[in-house]
């Protein structure tokens, strides 16, 4: 594996880990889980490593949602 594809693994959980704590704690934390899943995909697609790819889609598309429940939420 190379630096690229670990790097992506790891963009992948920390997004998806970013975008569950942001349910119970802070909110804001779903942007963060959305920048990281977004970097992720980039690597992941750069490096050619589909495995890495769907664990960031999956961050990035529940920080998306999140941001948006947070929002309803919150006004």
């Amino acid at each position: 594996m190379s630096g690229k594809s670990i790097a992506a693994y790891v963009l992948g959980i920390l997004s998806c880990l970013f975008s569950f704590i942001s349910i119970f704690i802070f909110w804001w934390l779903s942007i963060v889980g959305t920048i990281a899943g977004a970097v992720g995909i980039y690597l992941s697609i750069s490096d050619d490593n589909k495995p890495a790819m769907i664990v960031n889609i999956v961050g990035a598309a529940l920080g998306v949602v999140l941001i948006i429940l947070s929002l309803i939420l919150l006004f």
